[in-house]
């Protein structure tokens, strides 16, 4: 077997000028491949470290809390037990929760209305990890009756760090409330969310809704795998019906229309809606899939284009070389091994571009990175990040080579089998 491969590279060898050519082809595929595959890799990352930080957690149980049929809250009576229950239940996840409620930030320049969300910092790392304060310091949301504000909001209030600024809600009873709250620190907009978000502290919301400390809107559980979730979900729905809770249906769309169902519904009291980021973040999961469906398709169709080149070569090569490949076969060389040798030659010939344009990519993707690219307004709306983010992954890079090689041998299977098939005294006295 190592002789056959000796022979494959010193064949390419020998075809200097076509192996150039044919290595060029597949690493030019190849860096669009690696391009493509951290373009998509970093939006999303992006996508669910930055959309599943302000939810709080990759699983999300909310209380869907009903009065009366038609009214429906986000309130979660009793959260610490629940949180303690399912923390035993489920080792190596750690859990949040949050605050919600719809309001509006106010201050005598103008207002931004959108989901108020209250946050506990001193608990959830996550969060700070995820938003970059571009003024004053994240960590004093910790403070009592505080708000940091994203970069839109600033410029549409007027407002800077340290001034004062009114939140208004609709209280668990239906009533309007406010209270003062103070900016801690302006963020950098991640998108439609730094759109529709109002981040407040804990005890600020709290205070607004007129909601007591035993109460939250919803329990978050932060995953070491995310992909993990639609399992730990399932888990979560088991524990919460063996402890008697009651569970909203699993619909498979996002909150805003679970919501609606739910208030719609005749039931009253709670149920608990658990849900995904898969799920919750839907709509930015369909547009990463089909950005990468386009591509694949893409490097798909180059792709085929280098392979079906290469067979056309290897079949040239072996018309020119059918007076050698009849020496090898009157030599003793079997026709299974004169088949790997052909095959080997592609598989070669592939790994060698492949390799190639894996390192240009590389290096490609490391300095578009490092440039910061600022995206558009439209692109930073829809992508949660004001520059272009890309996240090389070697397992994904490394299986496109062994695709790529591999469909290359199978390839070369037609022109292999027609060498193997030759006769030698025939090909010797091939006149080519």
């Amino acid at each position: 077997m190592r002789r056959l491969l000796l022979i494959a590279a010193r064949n390419l060898w020998q075809a200097k000028r076509r192996t150039v050519l044919l290595g060029s082809a597949f690493a030019a595929v190849m860096i669009l491949f690696v391009l493509l595959s951290s373009v998509t890799a970093g939006i999303r990352q992006t996508l669910v470290r930055r959309g599943t930080a302000v939810p709080g957690g990759h699983v999300v149980i909310r209380g869907f809390y009903k009065i009366v049929p038609g009214h429906i809250m986000l309130m979660l009576p009793h959260y610490r037990e629940l949180q303690a229950y399912l923390a035993k239940s489920l080792p190596g996840t750690r859990m949040g929760h949050r605050i919600i409620g719809g309001g509006r930030l106010l201050s005598p320049h103008g207002s931004v209305g959108g989901l108020a969300m209250g946050v506990d910092v001193k608990t959830d790392n996550v969060i700070r990890q995820a938003l970059k304060a571009v003024k004053g310091d994240m960590d004093r949301l910790s403070m009592p009756k505080s708000a940091v504000i994203f970069e839109n909001q600033a410029r549409r209030l007027r407002a800077g760090v340290g001034d004062t600024l009114t939140l208004a809600v609709s209280t668990t009873t239906g009533a309007r409330n406010a209270v003062d709250v103070q900016v801690r620190a302006i963020i950098e907009d991640i998108g439609f969310i730094s759109r529709r978000m109002i981040l407040v502290s804990d005890d600020a919301l709290r205070t607004a809704l007129q909601m007591g400390a035993s109460a939250a809107s919803a329990v978050c559980i932060k995953l070491r795998d995310r992909e993990d979730s639609v399992r730990v979900a399932e888990r979560v729905r088991a524990l919460l019906i063996k402890r008697k809770y009651r569970l909203a249906p699993a619909f498979n769309f996002a909150v805003p229309g679970r919501l609606a169902v739910a208030r719609d519904a005749t039931w009253t009291g709670l149920r608990l809606d658990v849900s995904t980021w898969q799920t919750d973040l839907r709509v930015m999961a369909w547009a990463v899939g089909l950005v990468r469906g386009i591509g694949g398709a893409i490097v798909g169709f180059l792709l085929m284009i280098t392979i079906f080149g290469v067979t056309n070569a290897l079949w040239l090569s072996v018309r020119e070389r059918t007076r050698e490949i009849g020496t090898l076969r009157a030599i003793g060389m079997s026709r299974i091994r004169v088949l790997l040798l052909i095959m080997f030659e592609a598989a070669l010939l592939a790994m060698f571009g492949a390799a190639i344009g894996v390192a240009l990519g590389g290096g490609l993707v490391a300095a578009l990175s490092a440039a910061n690219i600022e995206l558009g307004p439209g692109l930073q709306h829809l992508l949660f990040s004001q520059t272009l983010n890309l996240h090389f992954e070697p397992r994904a890079i490394a299986g496109g080579v062994v695709v790529v090689v591999f469909v290359t041998a199978i390839f070369a299977l037609y022109p292999a089998y027609r060498a193997a098939r030759l006769r030698p005294a025939t090909a010797i006295h091939h006149a080519g």
